[in-house]
């Protein structure tokens, strides 16, 4: 099945589950409607809130649970906006779900909303288990906002969303308090729609990451210095030839050290040979700049993955311009090394604030890579100075239309190419990127 039809196949699931949860809300709350009071209306879409705000979170658990079937036909990116644009439907279902029920339930009671509110809390099964619940994944979507997050590290942004796991186990029993979801086949379709997702969650998460572990025994066998600020980690175990990857591709490592156990998304900077993995990490936070100073070999590391679609399996031609900028030639010299052994025609543009700055210069002249240097300070004799731009493409790589475009690099520069070279007229098939954001 190609990627293609694996993403109509996903949305048409996605699809399917929006309609059955809307034919159980109309089948449980269409006499609300049919009733024509305001208090009753109110409770009527308030419970569809309440099924929307389920909907989404288990939505948002599938996206995050690494789950191959959904990571290789979307790839990180769409997956990444899918996750954020679904957090503002949790958002907004998290705040209209209680203020609707307890506006509809004040109005027919002829109460106040406080009054109502603590009936709620004392009266009704579950719903002071709901409230925290909702309470947690409200924090979680406000720390999510763009201009909160640019703000966090990514050690906090991370622990706290490992709340929405205990907020999703404390609401879970409330929603099927609801006259929709109480009874015949709706209480069993939501029972096995929310332990599907559960059980896909536990196992890509947690069960095979382990599984993982134990059948490679992974561990460092070498840190090597690469510049100044970029460490290469060697990574060995057993069977390693079992373990495949694409060239391209990237793995979440926790490195079982104090300091360092936080999973993070790293390349894999070599192709794949049977005997080891290779994460060429740049310090750029807390936690990579630890990563020399701390890593030693025999330090164990639980991995997950391989994933992403920046691969030559994505391409449409045999010809490539690879745009590399910084630390992001790691995943481009994986499929160089690839590339170059069957004589790709292949063309690499490398930009980096200054020599010093470049990595694997040794390694890709050993692989015969026609490379186009490009430095924004200190520019040696023969190479490019400034930014990579339309006038460096179209003159270094003037058959560049006729390739296929893969980039890597810092966000803004990514953005700023994608953009230029859709105005060039480049296809969006033939242009690949990958963003490792959070």
């Amino acid at each position: 099945m190609t990627d293609r039809a694996k993403k109509r196949l996903l949305l048409g699931v996605l699809a399917a589950n929006i309609l059955v949860t809307g034919a159980f809300w109309w089948r449980g709350s269409s006499p609300l409607l049919e009733h024509g009071a305001a208090s009753s209306v109110l409770i009527a879409f308030g419970r569809l809130m309440g099924l929307a705000l389920q909907l989404a979170l288990l939505v948002q658990l599938i996206l995050i649970s690494r789950l191959p079937l959904i990571e290789k036909p979307f790839g990180f990116d769409k997956l990444n906006r899918a996750h954020r644009t679904v957090g503002y439907v949790l958002l907004a279902s998290i705040v209209l779900h209680p203020l609707l029920l307890v506006w509809g339930y004040s109005l027919g009671a002829g109460t106040d909303a406080v009054t109502q509110f603590w009936e709620f809390w004392d009266a009704w099964p579950y719903v002071w288990l709901a409230v925290i619940g909702l309470d947690l994944i409200l924090l979680i979507g406000i720390l999510s906002l763009p201009w909160i997050r640019r703000k966090l590290k990514y050690g906090v942004w991370h622990g706290t969303h490992l709340l929405a796991y205990l907020a999703v186990g404390l609401a879970f029993r409330h929603q099927f308090s609801s006259e929709d979801l109480s009874s015949g086949w709706a209480y069993r379709y939501w029972y096995a729609l929310n332990f599907t997702v559960f059980g896909v969650l536990i196992f890509f998460r947690f069960v095979r990451p382990f599984v993982l572990y134990v059948r490679h025994r992974f561990a460092v066998t070498r840190v090597v210095p690469e510049s100044a600020d970029v460490t290469s980690v060697h990574i060995g175990g057993r069977a390693m030839e079992r373990f495949a990857f694409e060239p391209g591709q990237y793995v979440h490592v926790s490195f079982l050290k104090k300091g360092l156990r936080e999973p993070h998304p790293f390349s894999l900077s070599k192709a794949p040979d049977g005997k080891e993995l290779r994460l060429s990490i740049k310090n750029s936070g807390d936690f990579t700049s630890r990563v020399r100073s701390l890593l030693a070999p025999g330090v164990k590391l639980m991995l997950e993955g391989p994933f992403g679609r920046f691969t030559e399996r994505a391409a449409e031609t045999d010809k490539f311009l690879f745009i590399a900028g910084g630390i992001g030639i790691t995943p481009i010299r994986s499929m160089l090394e690839r590339l170059a052994a069957r004589e790709a025609d292949v063309a690499l543009i490398y930009a980096n604030r200054s020599p010093k700055d470049m990595v694997f210069k040794d390694e890709l002249g050993a692989m015969g890579v026609r490379v186009h240097e490009v430095y924004s300070q200190d520019a040696p004799p023969g190479a490019e100075r400034g930014f990579v731009d339309e006038e460096k493409v179209k003159r270094l790589v003037p058959d560049f239309l006729e390739r296929d475009i893969y980039i890597c690099g810092p966000p803004v520069m990514m953005d700023k190419l994608v953009a230029m070279f859709r105005a060039l007229g480049v296809p969006k098939r033939r242009l690949h990127f990958e963003k490792f954001s959070y």
